[in-house]
């Protein structure tokens, strides 16, 4: 060496360890722009974050070991993302922020996740990687898709840092031939198919990088045999208790996949989404507010011609490994959009999203290499523009994404409404019970938030298309959402005659979105339209009577049967309400013309959530045959256990049913 030379040396040493600053740098940004206003950017807590909650808070009810592996609630969701709630929660307490903290830290870690990723990968890919790294870590940050589902407490973005985090692995394995990464690969890779759907596809990835090293990389893949097998094994150990009851229970694997599949839909469904997907990258995204501004591509203009220039780089290597496995990973992983409903999705192709990226820092990369090699001495200009064009990203969408925070479509999209009503049922310390409706017991949303409440209200819940409920005497409260019912206010209006109704919350539009409805102490109960019938029945069952929507039969319509039930106690059972149409035949045996069964209110008003002194107004209906001759027949009711027929009992009725009426044709 030199003389001259001789000084470099220490320089060169200094600047390999200042450079490790760039990526921790970029890791901060990262964290900054995950947690940044965590609880209120966006506002509301969706429906699938709130039952993940719930979900949550029976779990930490239970030992560990009790934990399900698989949860088959909301369509059915693999459990990791569900541990780590549990551990934040058990930590932290239920709320907003403990659930989208796991999100968040999941989001933020994507970055360093990505830059480990690019390092390990550069070289074989022609890139240097001390750009490509900091600069793939920096284009996840220009994904708006990315920046929501860090805010977003569901389990998708968890399957994106777990497949990078294996593939890193897997690619330094590769490298490195020592037995640890192929292991460390294995159990990342094992870990991946407890996150999300995707997972069951990662394995196809490897096909096409299986299929082209046999022919022109024969003698690296002979040498890594050893690893491949552990690679392999470890991954199937690991996921095998998932396996083994997805074989235990078929439907679980398969059920989500049949609902949103449009496989059956021919040819043309498909070309269509194929079309879509494509399109998705630079002309329109997915169109579901929750997830995007609606229609928003992936790259704006400025990210675009980045991620065109990846593209051509990996087409033009695509002959070797890294090059074939970046698209193989990108194509593999649209797939679950491709071939489902509603595309372009981007929750459904999440495992997608670091491709991308990667692929735009890739071709930031090579425009940089390109420029030098054309244009020599002005490396530091080219470089400081692909800086200045991952900046001018990142602003353009965190822009994009405080835009979509603001919008007024997430006040439904992402049950903002939920959340200020749940405010408002804290703030409520009267007296009695509050009563939901139309969605009775489903709406995790408000049973969440309401976990944070020392002393929280009493709820209950109805469907007041068909049911609704009631105290017989005592003060109560009665919540409806405006828009979805209109039946139920308008009964108890009749039946609670001293009550009186409050807004307590508007859409943005400044219409009511759920209203109250005060029943004081001491206020009348009424039932001006029923017909009293009162009758004991077992199990606290009693009834006080019903109404008919018309005294004769009318042969091909709907005959509408009214049941005003009283809970002496509590009933040990659901059961099923019959309400059957009679027909006394020549042999004088009675025989069913027509009948319905159903629980109570469809279900909203199962026996077993029955109060002890509620009333429950429970409304079935039946269409008459149409060549219903005429005649005399008798309408009879009864409720029965649905897994054995067993009728409740009816005093001095040997067959445990009640007869309400006797009905003509006419």
């Amino acid at each position: 060496m030199t003389r001259g030379a001789r000084p470099q040396r220490p320089q060169r040493k200094r600047s390999a360890r200042l450079w490790w600053l760039i990526p921790l740098g970029v890791t901060c940004l990262a964290f900054a722009l995950r947690f940044y206003r965590l609880a209120d950017m966006p506002p509301g807590l969706h429906y699938d974050e709130a039952f993940n909650g719930m979900d949550v808070t029976t779990m930490l009810s239970k030992p560990i070991w009790q934990w399900p592996i698989f949860f088959n609630g909301n369509f059915g969701r693999e459990p990791l993302f569900l541990y780590l709630l549990a551990g934040a929660q058990r930590l932290l307490g239920p709320g907003i922020v403990t659930l989208r903290l796991v999100a968040a830290l999941v989001g933020a870690l994507l970055t360093p996740a990505l830059m480990w990723l690019a390092w390990e990968m550069g070289p074989s890919l022609g890139a240097n990687r001390r750009r490509l790294a900091p600069w793939a870590g920096m284009a996840v940050l220009t994904l708006l898709w990315s920046q929501i589902y860090a805010r977003f407490a569901l389990r998708v973005e968890l399957f994106a840092l777990l497949e990078v985090l294996s593939f890193a692995a897997l690619w330094r394995a590769w490298r490195t031939n020592v037995i640890r990464w192929w292991a460390i690969a294995g159990v990342i890779a094992g870990l991946s198919f407890y996150s999300y759907l995707p997972s069951r596809l990662l394995p196809f990835i490897s096909v096409p990088l299986a299929l082209l090293a046999i022919w022109r990389y024969r003698e690296q893949l002979t040498q890594r045999r050893a690893g491949i097998a552990i690679v392999a094994l470890t991954g199937i150990l690991v996921a095998l208790p998932l396996a083994v009851y997805f074989v235990r229970n078929p439907l679980a694997f398969s059920t989500r996949l049949s609902q949103v599949s449009v496989l059956g839909e021919g040819i043309t469904a498909i070309w269509h989404n194929i079309w879509a997907t494509i399109q998705m990258v630079i002309v329109a995204g997915d169109i579901n507010p929750r997830d995007n501004l609606p229609g928003r591509p992936v790259f704006d203009l400025v990210m675009f011609v980045p991620f065109l220039l990846g593209v051509i780089s990996l087409l033009r290597r695509l002959l070797r490994p890294a090059a074939l496995f970046l698209l193989s990973w990108l194509v593999i992983m649209l797939v679950p959009t491709i071939f489902s409903n509603y595309a372009p999705s981007f929750q459904r192709a999440i495992g997608a999203m670091p491709a991308l990226a990667l692929i735009a820092a890739l071709g930031l990369d090579r425009a940089v290499a390109w420029a030098d090699k054309r244009w020599p001495r002005g490396l530091r200009w080219y470089q400081a523009t692909g800086w200045a064009a991952l900046a001018a990203g990142i602003v353009i969408t965190w822009r994009a994404f405080a835009t979509w925070s603001a919008s007024p479509e997430l006040f439904f999209a992402r049950d903002v409404g939920f959340v200020k009503l749940a405010a408002e049922l804290t703030n409520d310390d009267a007296p009695g019970p509050i009563y939901l409706s139309p969605r009775g017991e489903d709406l995790p949303t408000i049973r969440y938030l309401l976990l944070r409440d020392a002393t929280p209200p009493e709820l209950r819940g109805f469907d007041g298309h068909v049911c609704v409920c009631l105290p017989a005497e005592g003060a109560a409260r009665f919540v409806f959402l405006t828009g979805e019912d209109l039946r139920g206010p308008q009964l108890l209006q009749t039946y609670l005659p001293d009550g009186y109704f409050q807004t307590l919350v508007t859409d943005p539009a400044g219409r009511p979105w759920a209203t109250r409805l005060v029943q004081p102490a001491g206020g009348r109960v009424q039932f001006p339209e029923m017909i009293a019938a009162p009758t004991t029945l077992s199990d606290g069952v009693g009834l006080l009577g019903y109404w008919l929507s018309d005294t004769a039969l009318h042969p091909g319509e709907r005959l509408y049967v009214r049941l005003f039930w009283r809970a002496d106690a509590r009933p040990a059972a659901d059961y099923t309400t019959f309400v059957h149409l009679l027909q006394q035949g020549a042999d004088g045996a009675m025989r069913q013309v027509v009948g319905v069964d159903a629980p109570p209110g469809k279900g909203t008003c199962a026996t077993t959530g029955w109060a002890p002194g509620e009333i429950i107004v429970d409304e079935l209906q039946m269409v008459l045959p149409p060549d219903l001759s005429a005649g005399r027949y008798w309408l009879t009711i009864g409720m029965y256990r649905p897994a054995t027929g067993e009728r409740l009992q009816v005093p001095g009725h040997s067959d445990d049913q009640i007869v309400l009426a006797s009905l003509t044709t006419r």
